[in-house]
């Protein structure tokens, strides 16, 4: 992190301490040399840079002419707002917001997280130019305010020399500026999951085959017969669902080596799970301070990159080849550390959403009664008619019928299915998404939900004033997925959770049907709800403990909860 601006000496101490002071220190027009009183100088220059520094705001903090955000100061400005990090999160959106649920009464907000001067917009109207303001960085935002690596201001040349994927080939190894890497990746992510490719290599039937194994392993490990129907046992979330959720992700950007080794992928999930959680202002912004959260955030970030890139150099010293994405890369001519990179930043996109979604609709579903049966119908029926549609026999089980849904069909059908998804997004999508301004003429400004934003400035933009507005959804807390049918959300800037604008989630319509995938396949093979594992009591609706908010996409039950399940006939 750069640190704030202060006033260096050019030509003595007189450029520090006003004249005043410094004459009752001459006698005669002759300086005084006494020690004690050079010293005296040294300490009074010495506090006036120490109060400069943790007590005066960082250049730029005072907003423009015109601006109605509420300022928030820190008492040590030069750290700034410490609270907006990590499990203080909660508290510091209640004292520092409101309710979230009523963005029409809320301010914008002023404040800084060290020399970074951010504001916070909110709701559907600020959504609008925030979502599809060609000068707000998305990379940039969330390198500056969530990695706590801050951009520098950029001048007419930088802006100049700025590309857009276009000029980026699939066939050419990863280029080396920052800009072009960008382009890059996204480029490659979009043709590795694109539907051609995912056809040519069958990766959704393999994604199934993830699915199948990994509740195959559940079961194994409460010593059951799944071919007994009404044979029981128990589901923990954040372990095992989770843990098939990471299988699947490195199955599809990752490298086949690691998704078919099971021994493996335990280490790695709890190394990105201990990158995810450690996470609070010091190890955003001073991730080098030798503290044991950094420590283990560090060791945890070396494992997993060890990891990801060990089959990586192995295969491009062999000679060896597989059928994933990660053979597309070595082909053409990447190393191993730019495909770790790559495999890194698309990780992370795919585990932190999907795992909580899948987990979290499984609970919210089966903790209502009424929202389970509807989904289980619909379940039930849909793999009945593809499947005479497929000429898949009914005596098939349930990996085979999925497996062969095609990735059309798996987009045109189970829609309550989806419904449910999508109310688990609403639910969840409460944090903060960034972005950082930068205008394509250096210098100038622009104007978001009525505020000027300055040049180098950043943005933060609370989903939950959407998701959850009172405006936009009765009871918006509770689970209800029936309210799509009723077109609660449908308007624009209405629903934020898979992203808009400018940034719609390039993995969307994949994390939409390995979703389906995973939910089709727990439904017809078991029935679940949700029970409190110290009472053994079902949870309903009403007594469901919530996910833990800000946690790094953890998102861990509040509560002892876990998922019972009884095999279907």
């Amino acid at each position: 992190m750069s640190s704030f601006k202060v006033p260096m000496p050019s030509q003595g101490v007189e450029a520090f301490v006003p004249a005043s002071i410094l004459q009752t220190f001459h006698k005669d027009g002759k300086t005084e040399s006494n020690n004690t009183i050079t010293f005296t100088i040294l300490a009074l220059l010495a506090s006036i840079l120490a109060f400069q520094y943790f007590f005066g705001a960082p250049a730029g903090f005072q907003p423009p002419a015109g601006s109605k955000a509420k300022k928030i100061k820190s008492f040590i400005p030069a750290l700034g707002q410490m609270g907006f990090y990590g499990n203080s999160r909660p508290t510091w959106v209640k004292n520092h917001m409101g309710s979230v649920t009523r963005p029409a009464e809320l301010k914008p907000i002023r404040m800084n997280i060290r020399s970074m001067v951010v504001t916070i917009v909110h709701g559907t109207e600020s959504a609008r130019s925030f979502f599809n303001n060609r000068d707000l960085n998305f990379n940039k935002g969330f390198q500056g305010l969530f990695i706590g690596i801050p951009s520098p201001k950029r001048s007419i040349e930088d802006v100049e020399g700025e590309v857009d994927e276009k000029m980026v080939a699939l066939d050419q190894p990863a280029p080396k500026s920052q800009n072009l890497f960008d382009q890059w990746r996204n480029k490659n992510l979009r043709n590795c999951l694109s539907d051609k490719r995912l056809i040519q290599h069958d990766v959704m039937r393999k994604v199934a085959r993830d699915f199948e194994e990994g509740f195959q392993d559940v079961w194994k490990n409460d010593g059951i017969d799944a071919t007994k129907a009404g044979s029981t046992g128990l589901i923990n979330m954040t372990e095992q669902l989770y843990w098939i959720i990471f299988r699947v992700s490195i199955r599809i950007v990752g490298s086949t080596e690691l998704a078919d080794d099971k021994s493996v992928l335990k280490p790695m999930m709890d190394s990105y799970w201990t990158i995810e959680t450690e996470n609070n202002y010091f190890n955003t912004i001073f991730p080098n301070l030798p503290i044991p959260s950094n420590r283990r955030r560090k060791k945890a970030g070396e494992d997993l990159h060890n990891l990801l890139k060990t089959p990586i150099e192995k295969r491009i010293a062999s000679g060896d080849r597989e059928e994933d994405y990660t053979q597309v890369l070595i082909d053409a001519g990447n190393s191993a550390m730019d495909i770790t990179l790559w495999q890194t930043g698309n990780l992370f996109a795919s585990i932190i959403n999907s795992s909580a979604m899948f987990a979290w609709t499984l609970a919210f579903a089966s903790a209502d009664d009424g929202i389970y049966q509807k989904l289980r119908g619909e379940i039930d029926g849909t793999m009945e008619r593809l499947c005479k549609e497929n000429g898949v026999p009914s005596t098939a089980n349930a990996f085979q019928k999925i497996a062969s849904f095609s990735i059309e069909q798996l987009e045109n059908n189970f829609g309550f299915t989806y419904f449910c998804i999508r109310e688990t997004i609403r639910l969840l999508s409460n944090d903060y998404i960034y972005r950082l301004m930068q205008p394509k003429q250096p210098g100038s400004t622009g104007n978001v939900g009525g505020e000027t934003i300055r040049d180098g400035e950043y943005l933060a933009f609370n989903m939950a004033t959407i998701n959850l507005s009172n405006d936009i959804y009765p009871n918006p807390l509770k689970y209800d997925p029936n309210r799509w049918e009723r077109g609660e959300g449908s308007g624009p800037y209405e629903f934020v959770g898979w992203g808009t604008g400018l940034h719609p989630c390039i993995g969307m319509k994949l994390a939409k049907n390995e979703l389906k995938i995973g939910l089709a396949f727990v439904v017809a093979t078991m029935d679940i709800r949700p029970i409190n594992v110290k009472t053994s009591k079902p949870y309903t609706s009403e007594t469901l403990p919530r996910p833990q908010q800000f946690s790094g996409g953890y998102r861990a039950p509040t509560g002892p909860l876990k998922l019972h399940y009884t095999i279907r006939g």
